[in-house]
């Protein structure tokens, strides 16, 4: 037996570790099926073939259980194999609706357009032709959109669908669709729709990739859209972009109406003229926004109002109506004032 001995300082190698079976690097059913549940999404739990737990059941929706047809349903358990699908059609079931249609493109189901396509093309072309660009982009299935390109279905949308699959890749964030619809050679058409959703929805990349693209641009009431969202990032973006920003008096009543003072002083603090009238003191009313309304009161903007106006909106407050009520009555507000007194222009001080 010849024995090896380890000199001082020297390492010996790590031992190896015995392979893992590939199953116990798996989750529990059951822990899966609640993590999916969890997701709120029927589809996909059922085209990924989990079973719910009874206390994980996910209610079957509406639309599914009354216009789905037995090919709809087979489509959903057909993403790993064609059995389901071939089944159904071997049991006359031939019919199949914008549900499935939506299932298969979501899911990137390619072997099952392909398969549906050459067995019905007229029926396929029904339910799919305005369909699939705009899902597929809502869901960022490049395959799917090469498939319909490359394949004899053929990717001609008419120039609306074009537009509802440019304006949804934006909504959503889809920027690598958005690099198909530029580089797919079909006649692009698009509305602001897509910079007004991408900046709702705080899509960065998205408001980037249109600012780089060499597009002309369709830019909508942008700033109102940006202070909807709720935060400063894509207010700041568009302040920071170099393009032009345009907004009307909504973006201050939204403000108003939500309470969101951060937002206010970011408009105050702005190089942007405010645009608004004494709309936003009738909405902060109306909706309980006392601070807001002493926001109005500090922010040293001349601002005018007609208590007759006031009154309305305090009787129909949704709002903390004794908070509003105290704070105009320290302005001067009386029930009991007289016409002219109701309907003389004042300003807030």
């Amino acid at each position: 037996m010849v024995t090896v001995l380890q000199t001082h300082g020297e390492r010996s190698p790590p031992a190896k570790k015995p392979p893992r079976d590939a199953a116990s690097l798996r989750l529990p059913p059951e822990l899966v099926s609640t993590i999916l549940t969890l997701t709120d999404d029927w589809e996909l739990c059922r085209t990924l073939a989990v079973r719910p737990t009874p206390v994980s059941r996910l209610p079957t929706p509406a639309p599914w259980q009354e216009f789905a047809t037995p090919l709809d349903r087979a489509i959903l358990r057909s993403s790993a194999s064609l059995t389901p699908v071939k089944y159904a059609l071997a049991q006359g079931h031939t019919k199949f609706t914008q549900w499935g249609a939506r299932v298969m493109i979501r899911f990137s189901l390619v072997h099952v357009l392909d398969f549906l396509f050459q067995a019905d093309e007229r029926q396929f072309r029904e339910e799919c032709t305005d369909l699939l660009p705009v899902v597929a982009s809502a869901w960022g299935r490049l395959a799917v959109l090469e498939w319909a390109k490359d394949s004899a279905f053929g990717l001609r949308p008419s120039p609306q669908t074009t537009a509802d699959a440019i304006d949804e890749a934006s909504r959503h964030g889809q920027v690598e669709m958005l690099d198909f619809w530029l580089n797919s050679g079909l006649p692009l058409h698009y509305s602001d729709a897509a910079l007004l959703s991408a900046t709702f929805k705080r899509q960065v990349r998205t408001l980037e990739w249109w600012k780089n693209s060499g597009l002309p641009l369709k830019i909508g009431n942008v700033l109102d859209f940006a202070s909807m969202e709720g935060s400063t990032v894509c207010l700041d973006w568009w302040a920071n972009s170099g393009l032009p920003c345009r907004y009307s008096k909504a973006a201050l009543y939204t403000l108003s109406k939500t309470g969101n003072i951060p937002l206010l002083t970011w408009w105050l603090r702005s190089r942007f003229p405010l645009s608004f009238d004494k709309e936003v003191l009738t909405i902060a009313t109306r909706f309980g926004q006392t601070r807001v309304l002493q926001w109005w009161l500090e922010s040293g903007v001349e601002i005018e109002y007609r208590f007759f106006d006031i009154e309305e909106a305090i009787e129909d407050c949704v709002g903390d109506r004794e908070a509003v009520t105290r704070w105009w009555e320290e302005r001067g507000y009386n029930a009991r004032m007289g016409a002219n007194q109701w309907m003389r222009m004042r300003k807030l001080e």
